[in-house]
């Protein structure tokens, strides 16, 4: 989103700078504020130009002035940043060449909104399992040429200790060099090690990277990476939640983590010792059913026990070279593709309910009757233990069809037939 000419575009720019300000990365309060029918939505209803954009600047103004109706935990975490000034972050940002999307923004990536997504399907809170915040981003500050939904289209996360030896810099380089020719972008998180032999590698073969950093983008950190960051941003993308200015912290690792995980189809552990921060993020892969891959290493050394003990867990695919990621990787990506079509199966011809597909039908029979009860969206979704995204689009479908109509909150059939 770049500052735009309109007096309303300017407006709802600098909201959203404000949110992101006061808001620490992302919490389901804020998703909910801003997208009461469900987050999931916020994609499709872009590229269609259905759906009611959120309402930015109401949200941010009642952040300001200490709305009492908004939950508690908002009012709270807001507390110490509602002073903050967005103008002053805009002029700062335009002029360091920094740039803030949001879903509402074509460069947006579907492939993070995608794994997001997956997480919800699973119905339960990941949080414990991963260590860090779950929540979906709401919008990230971009610095590079490169464009981060095109980018993250075809990407793999290349991820590790910081300290590899011989060995893991060997293979982390190697792989990252081979998967960017071909065609690759490679994913990783900015840090000494690892991430830097991968990131270092892309774009020694040509190829294109992403750097997710756990700091502002105005943040030297680490120091030594300055000029590694900005080879990157010259056909990649530098990008970060946080607010210039805020300095890294080891719970922004963690919730940093799971956005490297999420903008890749896969991600690969190169070596990694027991407690390395980097399986933290293959956890994140796990949870949104991207693959987890890890390159296997000597028994007898210390940097090669978290992969080895994912390996002997069956929780990660083993891998040393890019044809067995490619493999892997367009294997789970055709998984998902595949998915809501092999759920779609149709019954039969014909019109009305006598041509609905299963999807169709499961929601059909969930929604509400008129003068009766039931038929939220919510309700819906609890109903079918479908995803919210896909009960969002079915009831579009089936709107469209005339089979279904919108009352208020509710969605009731239109024939009010069982």
């Amino acid at each position: 989103m770049s500052p735009a000419g309109t007096t309303k575009d300017r407006q709802n720019l600098l909201a959203w700078i404000y949110l992101r300000q006061t808001i620490e990365a992302s919490n389901a309060d804020i998703l909910n504020l801003l997208w009461p029918e469900g987050w999931e939505n916020r994609l499709e209803d872009r590229d269609t130009g259905e759906g009611v954009p959120p309402d930015v600047r109401g949200l941010a103004s009642r952040i300001r002035h200490r709305d009492p109706s908004l939950p508690q935990r908002v009012l709270e975490s807001t507390a110490t940043r509602v002073d903050c000034d967005p103008e002053a972050e805009l002029d700062a940002a335009t002029a360091a060449g920094i740039r803030l999307i949001t879903p509402l923004d074509q460069e947006w990536p579907e492939t993070l909104d995608h794994a997001f997504a997956r997480i919800d399907d699973r119905g339960s809170d990941q949080n414990s399992a991963v260590r860090g915040l779950a929540a979906a981003p709401f919008a990230l500050w971009l610095r590079g040429n490169g464009n981060l939904r095109n980018l993250s289209r075809q990407s793999v996360t290349v991820v590790g200790t910081r300290q590899p030896n011989a060995y893991g810099a060997q293979l982390s380089s190697q792989l990252s060099t081979d998967l960017a020719l071909e065609g690759y972008s490679i994913v990783s998180g900015g840090a000494r090690g690892v991430d830097r032999c991968a990131h270092t590698a892309a774009l020694r073969a040509g190829g294109a990277s992403i750097a997710v950093l756990a700091c502002g983008l105005d943040v030297d950190y680490p120091r030594q990476h300055v000029g590694l960051f900005n080879q990157i941003a010259e056909s990649g993308v530098v990008l970060s939640e946080y607010a210039l200015g805020t300095h890294p912290a080891r719970h922004r690792f963690l919730t940093r983590n799971r956005l490297v995980a999420g903008l890749s189809a896969g991600t690969i552990v190169t070596q990694a010792a027991n407690r390395s921060g980097a399986l933290n993020t293959l956890n994140w892969a796990e949870v949104m059913l991207n693959q987890p891959m890890v390159v296997p290493g000597p028994v007898d050394t210390a940097l090669s026990q978290g992969v080895l003990h994912r390996l002997r867990d069956g929780r990660a695919q083993p891998v040393w070279t890019a044809s067995h990621v490619r493999e892997l990787v367009e294997a789970s990506s055709q998984f998902h593709a595949e998915a809501p079509e092999q759920q779609a199966m149709v019954f039969g011809s014909g019109t009305g309910v006598q041509s609905m597909s299963l999807n169709q039908v499961t929601v059909y029979d969930a929604a509400g009757l008129p003068g009766g009860g039931g038929g939220t969206l919510r309700e819906i979704q609890q109903e079918t233990g479908l995803s919210i995204r896909l009960v969002m689009r079915t009831l579009k479908e089936l709107d469209k069809q005339g089979l279904i109509t919108r009352e208020g909150e509710r969605w009731v059939r239109v024939d009010g037939e069982a």
